[in-house]
């Protein structure tokens, strides 16, 4: 693993974003969601035996977008909150906007809450649009 310099950036990028948090996501799914895509955005997705997405996928894909799992130790909300930050962006909304955004709202955000912060968009729209692929409302790096 440390004769990997990408897996080290990676490594160094998810813990430097959690101590840019604030606390504010700290121990959240959407905290630990965000560490890890700053990591896989900077790391090249070198961490990529750390992935949450598929068994969020295996497990019937759960609805952690309108709510915040109080763990950073589930894989299913953490997997949910990696897909949704994955998924294509709208005009204007990156990571880098997302994120800060994220930061803000603290434990009392979700991933639909952010966006409707962000965009106006109907926030009971974002679940059962990200579900059916839409590239209405979202955002990558």
């Amino acid at each position: 693993m440390f004769g990997n310099s990408a897996r080290v950036s990676a490594l160094f990028e998810a813990e430097l974003s959690e101590c840019s948090m604030g606390g504010n996501l700290c121990e959240r799914a959407t905290g630990e969601a965000l560490s890890r895509w700053c990591a896989a955005v900077v790391g090249g997705n070198a961490l990529s035996d750390f992935a949450t997405a598929p068994q969020w996928a295996r497990t019937g894909m759960p609805n952690y977008v309108d709510q915040t799992a109080p763990t950073d130790q589930m894989p299913t909300s953490t997997g949910c909150g990696m897909a949704f930050l994955s998924w294509p962006d709208e005009p204007g909304i990156r990571l880098s906007t997302f994120s800060p955004a994220m930061v803000a709202s603290g434990d009392q955000g979700t991933l639909a809450t952010t966006l409707w912060d962000l965009t106006g968009a109907v926030t009971s729209n974002a679940w059962p649009t990200f579900l059916a692929g839409s590239s209405g409302a979202a955002r990558r790096p």
